[in-house]
């Protein structure tokens, strides 16, 4: 706005990206200098402005390049509010102001953190000077806090983001019981956990030690994550950097990051009563479903149907292969239906369609085609750095830093193989294989499967395929050819002058091989796989190789001639016999559920006998809620990987009070 000084805060980036520094002034027409100004962390910057009647420009300094352009038009009427988040640490400095051409008016402001509101106050701003008064940052919890002014209608005139304080963060120390570690060797970590007046403190602690060779730099912690991040819209390159010291040039860099790319999480629009407020999702009562009951063939609504629900664990669970939930319930006027579970795991779920006891050829389709759009990345936000390793440094890549290089390390590791066989009973130093003469090679069928997997294009699980296309209100029936173009847009029918269909893959015929078994170009054995059942699929590979499409095809076909027939091969690998489910009966829908993931304990190997084959985890060890006892201390003992010397330690741990621990070496 013309006539009112304002604080402006920028950022610097280059095309990709990545925060530059800059410097630069701002002139007017005539190329007087009005101020000048310049980058002061990551690209980020601030500068107090006037703007007046007439035009200025920027004028920008870039690898000794210079840009100008011109800065937005000020505009004649409105207010500047502003807040001071860095003279005083005990409080906020609020100014608000307009210039002579606007007319006086009541103004509302609120102060916002985490949703709730904390300040609020009435504003009569009628003269032409600023209206300044101060706010107690005491009453403000630590992390981001929102500022917002609107008018009597509830519009917004402007808001403004801060961050108060500094968390009450708690003291975490992690003791290890040796300096560096050899291959396989058992590793000890102690932990103590202490508040800033040194008292125990017991609290959940999420713990993760890894390998650190060639790690890339953790960048986010839950102290960034919870007090800063989620506020944050955009890319930061290194958000702990604001945490490191709580003096003026790293409070200021905070604000500028504020201005530049918060995020406001709360409408205020909506808050204020302007926009309407619609609930959209109600809280979560257990696992879900919800569907529909349709006509089999125009997918009309079919109202009061009863739909029974059977619900089984999976067989193969031994803990819980006999639990069982039955339910019943009628499909309302558009023939919709849904009930609640509480589970565990993958469940097979069974649901059935009658009408008046009688059973009806009706389809059921469920609510569960859900497909998130692929997130974009910036560029700069996909580079990463190996922690550990400056710029210049002469460190090879592929040397790690971790892995054991010394002549004396391999004799300790060679007497702790030897330490380990004698524990198992073998106490001889050499052993004698009998001699074998080669005769040929054996061709490996695995090998070839595995081939003409990697060579894939695409992949398909046929059960979760099928009902991925029933959930769309698609119907199938049994007809393979229906199933490939439903799962892939390339394959289309086309009829011969017989009257017999065959598959085209982008205008050429289609290879089918069942359990990567020849193919051979002859009426029974070529269309052989329409006989299958879609139940007997476990999962179809599509490859475009030629030389996987060879190895198939009938061989009294050149590759030549393999090339101009076919335009891919479609591997079909089926279940065993035994593990074919049988089809549903009609208005009878088979399928799974998805409940809540089961709790896995962290794999940790013991090494107490030294393993035959190298150990390469780059985690050593994981969990998520390591508790203390009541004098804040907790022990972990777990075995290396081969190659590790000093393993890389990371700990978060959150109390009830909300106090945030954060440990990294």
């Amino acid at each position: 706005m013309k006539d009112i000084p304002v604080r402006v805060a920028f950022e610097a980036t280059d095309g990709y990206g990545n925060p530059v520094e800059i410097s630069g002034r701002i002139i007017n027409k005539k190329g007087n200098e009005h101020l000048t100004f310049a980058t002061e962390h990551e690209g980020k910057g601030s500068f107090t402005y006037r703007a007046g009647m007439e035009e200025d420009r920027v004028e920008v300094i870039w690898n000794e390049k210079k840009f100008r352009f011109d800065l937005p038009e000020a505009k004649e009427q409105g207010f500047v509010c502003s807040v001071d988040n860095l003279s005083s640490p005990d409080s906020l400095l609020v100014t608000v102001q307009k210039n002579s051409r606007t007319p006086g008016n009541v103004l509302g402001m609120g102060v916002l953190s985490g949703g709730k509101l904390y300040h609020f106050c009435m504003l009569t701003v009628t003269r032409n000077r600023p209206v300044r008064f101060r706010l107690d940052k005491q009453a403000l919890p630590a992390g981001v806090a929102q500022a917002v002014w609107f008018d009597h209608s509830g519009s917004i005139i402007a808001d403004r983001l801060m961050f108060i304080g500094q968390p009450d963060t708690l003291s975490v120390a992690v003791q290890s019981d040796k300096s560096s570690y050899q291959p396989y060797d058992s590793i000890r970590l102690d932990f103590e956990v202490k508040d800033a007046k040194g008292r125990p403190i017991q609290a959940p602690l999420s713990v993760s030690v890894r390998d650190g060779w060639q790690e890339v730099e953790n960048r986010h912690s839950l102290l960034t994550d919870l007090l800063l991040m989620s506020d944050i819209k955009g890319y930061v390159h290194q958000p702990s950097w604001y945490f490191e010291s709580d003096d003026l040039s790293h409070r200021r860099a905070l604000d500028d990051l504020l201005m530049v790319q918060g995020w406001r999480r709360y409408d205020w629009e909506r808050m204020a009563g302007r926009s309407p407020f619609e609930l959209k999702y109600m809280p979560e009562q257990g696992i879900e479903l919800h569907g529909k009951v349709v006509s089999m063939v125009r997918s009309k609504p079919r109202a009061n149907v009863e739909v029974t629900a059977f619900l089984a664990s999976p067989g193969d669970d031994p803990e819980s292969k006999n639990q069982k939930f039955f339910d019943l319930f009628t499909t309302d006027s558009l023939g919709r239906f849904s009930f609640v579970s509480q589970i565990e795991g993958k469940w097979n779920l069974i649901l059935a369609a009658t009408e008046k006891g009688k059973k009806k050829d009706y389809r059921i389709v469920l609510d569960r085609v859900f497909a998130p759009s692929p997130r974009m990345y910036p560029l700069a936000e996909m580079q990463v750095r190996v922690a550990g390793e400056e710029e210049g440094s002469s460190l090879s890549v592929s040397e790690p830093a971790d892995t054991l290089e010394t002549e004396e390390d391999y004799k300790l590791l060679l007497k702790a193989y030897e330490d380990s066989l004698k524990r198992s009973g073998i106490n001889e130093k050499i052993h004698h294989l009998d001699e074998v003469v080669i005769k040929a090679r054996k061709r490996d069928k695995a090998h070839d499967v595995y081939q003409a997997r990697t060579k894939s294009i695409a992949y398909y699980d046929v059960a979760s395929e099928m009902d991925d296309i029933q959930d769309r209100d698609i119907y199938i029936g049994n007809d393979i050819h229906d199933l490939m173009m439903n799962m892939n847009p390339s394959f289309y029918p086309e009829s011969a002058p017989s009257g017999r269909e065959y598959l085209l893959y982008k205008g050429r015929l289609v290879l089918f091989v069942i359990n990567y078994e020849r193919t051979f170009h002859e009426e029974m054995d070529f269309n052989k796989y329409r006989n299958l059942s879609l139940e007997s699929i476990k999962s179809v590979y599509i490859s475009e190789d030629l030389g996987t499409m060879c190895r198939y095809a009938d061989p009294m076909f050149t590759p030549m001639n393999i090339d101009k027939i076919y335009g891919c091969v479609v591997l079909i690998e089926t279940l065993p016999e035994e593990e074919v489910s049988v089809k549903g009966a009609k208005g009878v829908r088979k399928t799974w559920l998805e409940g809540y993931s089961k709790v896995k304990e962290f794999y940790l190997p013991d090494y107490r006998i030294l393993p035959r084959e190298g150990d390469y985890r780059r985690t050593l060890y994981w969990n998520p809620e390591l508790m203390p006892d009541k004098e804040g201390r907790a022990t972990i003992q777990f075995y290396n990987n081969s190659r590790c010397r000093r393993p890389r330690v990371s700990v978060n741990v959150l109390d009830a009070d909300g106090r945030i621990g954060v440990f990294e070496h």
